[in-house]
């Protein structure tokens, strides 16, 4: 065989693959769903970690985790909680993003929900893993309140 024909035949067999290979997204986003009411349910690329409860997607959208909390970055622990959730959650990472029905408005202009990255429930994690606390004053308007992470709501 032709050594000139080697790399083109190769590069060509290689597209070929790539080509019948089908490409699905991650199962950790695929497989994921919203309540069916009336906030916004969609997926998105986390662009930067704010702090441990609040998160930023399409480089201006600011998510705030629903009923959890993270201390303030220049609080004892504030730090600690972004690091934890930037493990879990690092840039680029694609979220489902469920807004909270019961909290349209936001607060400081972010949508206020429920966050799913990489098969996490990130308002679940943050408490279960002692970077934050469920925020009691926000479960008497929150439809999150009795799901089994809120359960000092009850």
């Amino acid at each position: 065989m032709n050594k000139k024909l080697v790399a083109p035949i190769i590069l060509g067999v290689a597209v070929a693959v790539m080509l019948a290979i089908p490409i699905s997204p991650p199962a950790s986003v695929d497989q994921l769903q919203c309540s069916e009411d009336i906030g916004e349910c969609f997926v998105a690329e986390v662009t930067r970690v704010i702090d441990g409860d609040t998160l930023e997607i399409l480089h201006e959208e600011r998510i705030r985790l629903s009923l959890a909390s993270a201390p303030e970055l220049n609080d004892s622990g504030g730090q600690e909680a972004r690091q934890f959730i930037e493990e879990i959650c690092p840039v680029g990472s694609m979220v489902l993003i469920d807004e909270d029905d019961e909290q349209l408005t936001g607060s400081f202009g972010r949508i206020i929900a429920q966050v799913t990255c990489n098969g996490v429930n990130l308002n679940d994690r943050l408490v279960e893993g002692g970077h934050g606390t469920i925020n009691t004053r926000f479960c008497g308007t929150s439809e999150f309140a009795e799901e089994s992470w809120a359960s000092e709501c009850d």
